[in-house]
């Protein structure tokens, strides 16, 4: 297995794929944070392990763009076209409580 570090300069961002396996070095700045972000995606027919729509409160979710509230599934696909129906709540659309 070959290692290669991703030397950069402050202000620089890495992009890489789920299938690479990676690690973080220390930071050894005694004065400074390091920052990450993590961004994750899945097939949309399939549900992720976190619930993200119950970790945004109902309040704030009624209040998103509506992509924004697909994004966190308020959403279901339908039957026909993808083969069942996920994120449902009380066998309705998760949509329709907001």
């Amino acid at each position: 297995m070959k290692i290669t570090q991703a030397v950069m300069r402050a202000g620089s961002v890495l992009f890489y794929s789920g299938k690479v396996i990676h690690a973080a070095g220390e930071n050894r700045t005694t004065d400074r944070w390091r920052y990450g972000m993590h961004l994750s995606w899945v097939l949309g027919w399939l549900r992720p392990e976190e619930c993200h729509h119950l970790a945004v409160p109902i309040d704030v979710a009624r209040r998103l763009p509506s992509r924004v509230q697909h994004l966190l599934g308020y959403h279901s696909y339908h039957p026909s076209t993808y083969g069942g129906r996920l994120g449902l709540v009380d066998f309705e659309e998760a949509k329709r409580i907001l």
